[in-house]
């Protein structure tokens, strides 16, 4: 009964520090399930603390730092310091392509439901879309996925007598209130955290490397019902940003999109075609002005076609408990 409780003491918050990985699977196999529980509870638990220092430095996405910015915090023997910097938040490309496609069925949807939309006409029972109006709506669909962002980095250091301690050999961290408080105690129960979750991960990252290294799937028994497979795996999925740079200038220096040559009034209808023949693209005169306009049809299909064209593999391996029967 006592070695089946010390298997589940991380489920009451208390992580206990499994120590070094003596090479064995079997025997370590217990060590490994707490390591990998108590990594998940320091992290859930030093978010908190993390969260409350970067709203502290006064900087977020919506007050973004003009230039670096470092704001330190100290309580006892534990110095924070938040570094805030606004960047370029990573374009969210599929996004945008589900937003494209969503406009074109949206136009649809009204359309069939009797409304009548500026920019859109019917031709040959087949509904065409002004490509200006395209493009801008496009245009507007892409600028908001290349806003800028903040990146905030937290480093800490230990003074004095905390800075001599020897990582603890476990943690309650059950009944902790009021931990967003930047209180000395806080600061150094998350230094004291770190400390125990490095020598987890080191812990979980040598235990894994002990797995053997096979193609496909194999199990290790570890005992006499569990075991753990390790695969490794590739998967494909579709190029985003090529389908959205693709079909729109993204930046000022880039080429020309598709998007971007169907509404460019220099080039004839002709040369137009010629370029992106797998558009429908027709002159249509409104208001005393001729304009050209694209198959909603058109724009859809091309979109699907792109989503084909490029792919993106990834690699990754994978360690699953396995139950042996």
């Amino acid at each position: 009964m006592a070695k089946e409780a010390r298997a589940n003491v991380t489920l009451d918050k208390v992580v206990k520090n499994v120590g070094t990985f003596g090479g064995n699977l079997k025997e370590g196999r217990r060590d490994y399930e707490r390591a990998k529980q108590g990594i998940e509870i320091i992290s859930k638990e030093s978010e908190v603390l993390e969260d409350a220092l970067k709203r502290a430095s006064g900087y977020s996405e919506y007050h973004l730092p003009k230039e670096s910015v470092s704001v330190e915090f100290v309580r006892g023997d534990v110095a924070f310091n938040v570094k805030s910097e606004k960047t370029t938040k990573r374009p969210q490309y599929k996004s945008a392509v589900i937003q494209m496609e969503n406009y074109l069925n949206g136009i649809s949807f009204l359309i069939s439901e009797g409304r009548i939309i500026t920019g859109v006409a019917k031709e040959e029972d087949k509904w065409f879309i002004n490509t200006k109006k395209l493009l801008e709506s496009y245009e507007v669909i892409a600028a908001g996925i290349m806003l800028p962002d903040i990146k905030q980095t937290i480093t800490y250091e230990v003074h004095g007598e905390l800075a001599g301690q020897s990582s603890p050999s476990e943690l309650n961290l059950k009944g902790r209130t009021n931990k967003r408080s930047l209180s000395e105690g806080n600061f150094t129960n998350y230094a004291m955290m770190t400390q125990l979750k490095q020598d987890l991960e080191k812990y979980v990252k040598d235990y894994e490397s002990a797995l053997p290294k096979e193609r496909g799937e194999e199990v290790t028994q570890v005992s006499i019902r569990n075991g753990y497979a390790k695969t490794k795996t590739t998967s494909e999925g579709v190029n985003w940003g090529y389908v959205v740079k693709t079909l729109l200038q993204i930046k000022e220096n880039d080429e020309d999109g598709e998007l971007n040559i169907l509404a460019d009034e220099r080039m004839s209808l002709g040369q137009r075609r010629k370029a992106l023949p797998f558009y429908e693209i027709m002159l249509r005169e409104a208001h005393g002005k001729t304009s050209a306009y694209v198959s909603l049809d058109s724009v859809y299909n091309r979109i699907q076609d792109l989503k084909e064209q490029e792919v993106i593999k990834s690699k990754r391996t994978k360690v699953v408990a396995q139950e042996i029967v």
